[in-house]
């Protein structure tokens, strides 16, 4: 069934769930620091710190949030039948990529193991969100 893409409800669903995935990712960050995670990078410099801080889990989420919008949005502009499939593909990768770059940039396994969690309450609220208020399915007479 085909869909349409309502941009200010897909903003709005995006960054809901990205600011929500951040609060909940910034409870599993001391959680996971509770169990051992140091959150020190491999390399502190490619990183920019010599320790993940406790505020970029909402950082990194809602800016997440607001990427994942302007790629939905420049999809639903240029390739408007195929946007929301094609989204949700791109959001694949870019999980895959992320899972990756985690383990990559990280040396100790409690904290390669606490990232690649929060990775997934951001994905799920950022798409969800946007699937909630931003997705309209068309019925046959509107397609």
């Amino acid at each position: 069934m085909p869909s349409q893409i309502n941009t200010w409800g897909a903003a709005k669903g995006s960054l809901l769930g990205g600011f929500g995935a951040g609060i909940l990712c910034t409870g599993i960050y001391f959680i996971g620091q509770a169990a051992g995670a140091s959150y020190v990078p491999r390399d502190p410099a490619a990183l920019g710190s010599e320790v993940l801080a406790p505020y970029m889990p909402l950082v990194i989420s809602v800016s997440a949030a607001v990427v994942a919008f302007v790629v939905l949005a420049l999809l639903a502009r240029f390739a408007r039948e195929k946007a929301w499939p094609v989204f949700l593909g791109i959001s694949l990768l870019v999980f895959l990529l992320e899972a990756v770059l985690s383990i990559l940039t990280f040396g100790d396994l409690a904290t390669i193991i606490t990232l690649e969690i929060m990775h997934v309450p951001v994905a799920l609220g950022i798409i969800l969100g946007i699937h909630r208020f931003g997705i309209q399915k068309l019925g046959p007479s509107e397609s």
